[in-house]
């Protein structure tokens, strides 16, 4: 009730919470809510403050609200403007104390942040206003856009800008010096290679060392010492030069930024090279996570060991050594000399498709250290998934064949744009569907680029929880085709939840899996190429609607061909087709096998040699019925991403299917989140979040069946 009133009191009318999620490990607690209207920051800070009091201290609240406006509505421009001056005043105590030198005027759908001082231009940039501002924009789903732009001030104005910078300066300067009255000349050299950049004087041994994994954002001025992992130069607007900086003192790593002189010399700064740092811990938006804006630095010349300080050491269960096929980097022997010197007494083996690196494991094993055997395989699953959930039905029945455009790859986290589909019956089209469906999410650049689809034209189309039950009204009774349906039933499977219908699994047919049985000498079976060799007229491919016709016409010829063959119960394809699919050349997985005992390293062997002389296509290839026949011995992992339960929860499978893919193995892997960035990079996911989100979900299911999930490494390389 308290949670309840303490919204409504407080002018939260119109917002709604959806969900709440509690992080026990640092006491977190987030609403999740939804809001028709802008509400001020400096409200919602308030009653985060409110709540944490109503407990004692004892929660961290948090209020993430996910905006549904009216498209750039006027009445809402004063509030934005509201929160943009919040936001700028929170970024540094210096725009806080110059708000008097900042307006903010809104014309032609664009907000121009104005100062009438170069010094507050010059803050304004360091503190990445512009892009903050872009974010709220964003978050609110909107699109303005920002500038800031330099408006000469009076000379009274100017001075008081520069005395609320001087003010500030001095205060810096206390804090780092301590308060000292001794004042210790700089240092113009270190090692003779790196010229100090700032007139301030820090003393770096004065300042404690902070280790960085006990960084927070509450740390306020730290000293770290550490090696650069990466570094960025790139000049700003104004002729200032951002360095970026990712330090790792082998605790943890933190991004380091600096803003300096167009002329600063930064001769020694440079990738694997020793920095000492001090500066001041903040939260970056652009980074999404605490970094140090760096106040001054030095060269250091001590080198720090990586060590392993946990009580209870780990051990190692995926790693690939030089025998990897243009793989793993370090040899075994140097992975485990590592190993040892850290104290850990096992670790395992799991090169790509092959085990010539045994001997030299078995070298380094002793009475401290135990070798693990095992190999990461290519695993194919050789049964033929042509048709799903299908009784009786023949080549005559009614068909409906459908393309969705979407915003990614996710079924969970991403948007259906269109929908496109034809209705066959007795092999003819008869019917056909087509709508776009609105998203409050802006689209992708890439999605823009592939489809042609803009924001523009989503614009007043219908919701999918109305788009959505027209189309299964349209394919009401027939079996759902798309080329590969694994993909498109996947997202209906998804989103039909909208419409509380839970465990939907249509009747449906693949017609790139049918291809693949009927259609030889094509060097792949991609929809284009298909078409064109077959004659169909294939326009504006990637556009549901025209995708979805020239499938409809793929699966009349696929039809015809069935026909011709006098194969005519369409129920039973997966059975009658299954010698004419080349199985080698399925989709494989990564599949974690380590050696429990002799008869599993001699089952490991004879898996192994199958996958090589009979099994090779590009790759050493494990038929799953191969290894169930030879599983005795074996402990079979779930691997990393390209791993069949990694990619079913990326993928957006149903919770039964998961569970049935979990069931099939001894233990489940999760990764750490940098071994998946790769996926946040290339847009697949749209956030660390969600990297997180599927390493949780592992770990339930995991917790759901009674398997043991495991943290791994897959290592490729020492450092």
């Amino acid at each position: 009730m308290f949670l309840k009133n303490i919204f409504v009191n407080n002018g939260f009318k119109s917002m709604k919470i959806e969900r709440i999620e509690v992080s026990e490990n640092n006491n977190t607690v987030i609403f999740h809510a939804l809001s028709q209207e802008i509400i001020d920051l400096a409200h919602i800070e308030n009653i985060e403050d409110k709540i944490k009091q109503h407990y004692n201290n004892a929660i961290e609240p948090k209020i993430h609200i996910k905006y549904k406006l009216s498209n750039n509505a006027a009445h809402d421009i004063e509030r934005i403007i509201n929160n943009m001056f919040y936001i700028i005043n929170e970024s540094s105590n210096i725009l806080a104390k110059a708000k008097d030198n900042i307006k903010i005027e809104f014309k032609d759908d664009c907000f121009f942040v104005i100062a009438n001082n170069q010094l507050i231009i010059n803050e304004l940039i360091d503190n990445n206003i512009e892009r903050k501002l872009n974010n709220l924009i964003c978050e609110y789903n909107l699109t303005y856009n920002i500038k800031t732009i330099y408006k000469e001030a009076e000379d009274e104005a100017a001075i008081t800008a520069q005395k609320i910078f001087d003010e500030e300066l001095k205060k810096s300067q206390e804090i780092i010096n301590n308060n000292s009255s001794e004042k210790k000349p700089a240092s113009n050299t270190q090692n003779g290679s790196f010229r100090k950049r700032t007139k301030r004087k820090i003393d770096f041994e004065r300042i404690p060392l902070s280790v960085i994994s006990d960084i927070t954002n509450e740390s306020g001025v730290v000293n770290i010492k550490g090696r650069i992992l990466n570094i960025d130069k790139r000049e700003l607007k104004k002729g200032t030069v951002l360095i970026t900086l990712s330090i790792t003192d082998t605790t943890d790593t933190i991004i380091c930024k600096y803003f300096c002189p167009k002329n600063f010399e930064a001769e020694g700064i440079e990738k694997g090279k020793y920095l000492q740092i001090v500066g001041n811990v903040e939260y970056d938006d652009y980074e999404k996570e605490i970094i140090v804006k760096i106040q001054d630095l030095q060269l250091a010349t001590e080198e720090m060991k990586r060590m392993d300080n946990a009580k209870e050491k780990r051990v190692e269960l995926h790693l690939h050594t030089g025998m990897s096929s243009m793989d793993g980097i370090n040899s075994f022997k140097e992975y485990a000399a590592k190993a040892k010197q850290w104290g850990h007494k096992a670790m395992a083996i799991t090169d790509h498709g092959v085990v010539q690196g045994y001997p030299e494991a078995m070298e380094c094993a002793d009475d401290n250290f135990k070798i693990i055997y095992g190999m990461e395989g290519y695993l194919v699953n050789d049964t033929v998934n042509i048709v799903h959930n299908c009784e009786n039905i023949d080549l005559d029945s009614d068909f409906v064949v459908f393309d969705l455009e979407t915003t990614g790859l996710n079924p969970k986290n991403d948007h259906i744009i269109e929908i496109g589909a034809v209705k066959i019956s007795n092999r003819k089209v008869i019917d056909s569907f087509s709508t776009f469906v609105h998203t409050d999410r802006k689209l992708p650049s890439k999605i823009i680029e592939l489809t042609s689809i803009t924001d523009n034209m989503l614009a007043g189309q219908p919701e999918i929880d109305e788009a959505l039950p027209a189309f299964l009204d349209f394919a009401k009774d027939c079996v759902l085709v798309a080329h590969n349906a694994k993909f498109d039933v996947g997202f209906i499977r998804e989103k039909v939840k909208v419409l509380s219908i839970d465990n939907y699994e249509p009747s449906s047919l693949d017609t790139l899996e049918l291809s693949k049985a009927l259609i030889k000498d094509v060097k792949n079976y991609k929809l284009s190429t298909l078409t064109k060799k077959l004659g169909i007229n294939l326009v504006n491919h990637h556009r549901a609607v025209d995708d979805a016709n020239a499938a409809g016409q793929l699966l009349i010829i696929l039809l015809d061909k069935l026909k011709e063959r006098e194969i005519f119960d369409v129920s039973k394809l997966n059975e009658l087709l299954k010698e004419d699919i080349d199985i080698v050349k399925q989709q494989s997985y990564h599949i974690n096998i380590l050696v429990k005992n002799q008869t599993g390293l001699k089952n490991l062997y004879n898996l192994v040699s199958d996958s090589h002389i009979n099994n090779f296509y590009k790759k050493p290839r494990l038929l799953k019925s191969k290894l169930n026949n030879l599983r005795e011995g074996l402990i079979l992992g779930t691997a990393c991403e390209s791993g069949e339960l990694y990619r079913a929860v990326l993928e957006g499978y149903s919770d039964e299917k998961i569970e049935e893919i979990v069931n099939y193995y001894d233990f489940l892997e999760i990764q750490s989140l940098n071994n998946n960035m790769f996926l946040v990079n290339n847009e697949r996911l749209k956030s660390v979040e969600e990297l997180i989100e599927i390493n949780k979900k592992i770990i339930n299911f995991g917790e759901k069946s009674g398997k043991i999930t495991v943290a791994t490494g897959d290592v490729h390389f020492l450092e």
